[in-house]
């Protein structure tokens, strides 16, 4: 929206609003979530800090696979996105010299992040903070009915 409240080209007062919506799945995301990329974490202990040469390492670790499956979506996952408001003013004080002021204020509506509920053996992807319906729930994650 523009208004010239001079009413001879002199004046500008103007106002936007928009949403930017990004890709459904941000490119990273898509490719380690759905791509079955396999990542396998081994944690080693050693008996002491800064053990001297004789020490032994403790047996029977086990290793973890993380990745090896696709990560399942939160029912009603919404795409990232970027809300946007701005407006101001202008006015043209002689030919070739115009002065304004211009605000803009943005925020994050929808952010595609990884959780967890049984710390980090399986993930699930869901927008975090949405209070709404299709918002995350451990039953809709677990496969629960």
């Amino acid at each position: 929206m523009s208004w010239d409240f001079t009413g001879q080209g002199k004046g500008k007062l103007f106002a936007n609003y928009a949403t930017f919506i990004e890709v459904p799945l941000p490119l990273d995301v898509n490719v380690r979530a759905g791509g079955g990329q396999v990542q396998t974490d081994k944690n080693f202990n050693v008996n002491r800090l800064n053990a001297p040469a004789n020490s032994t390492i403790t047996a029977g670790f086990t290793p973890v696979n993380l990745g090896a499956d696709p990560t399942p979506l939160d029912p009603g996952l919404k795409p990232q996105s970027v809300g946007e408001y701005s407006m101001g003013i202008e006015y043209e004080l002689k030919r070739d010299l115009v002065v304004g002021a211009r605000g803009v204020y943005r925020h994050m509506r929808n952010v595609i992040e990884d959780g967890s509920f049984d710390d980090g053996n399986t993930y699930f992807l869901f927008n975090p903070g949405r209070n709404e319906p299709g918002t995350t729930e451990r039953a809709a994650c677990e496969g629960d009915p």
